[in-house]
């Protein structure tokens, strides 16, 4: 995981995610498209369906 440790999780074993207690601000590039690169790594390649009442 982007250059992060990987950690082995067991069926059932609790994992607790927690909010930092401090912010880290990022620099983004102005062509970067952060979603887009999620999309690409989790594999979706759908779009989004926008529903409209009628």
């Amino acid at each position: 995981v982007d250059g992060q440790r990987d950690y082995r999780v067991s069926d059932g074993q609790p994992i607790t995610i927690t909010l930092a207690a401090e912010r880290l601000p990022l620099v983004q590039r102005r062509d970067y498209a952060h979603f887009s690169v999620v999309r690409s790594k989790l594999n979706w390649s759908g779009g989004v369906a926008i529903r409209t009442k009628a």
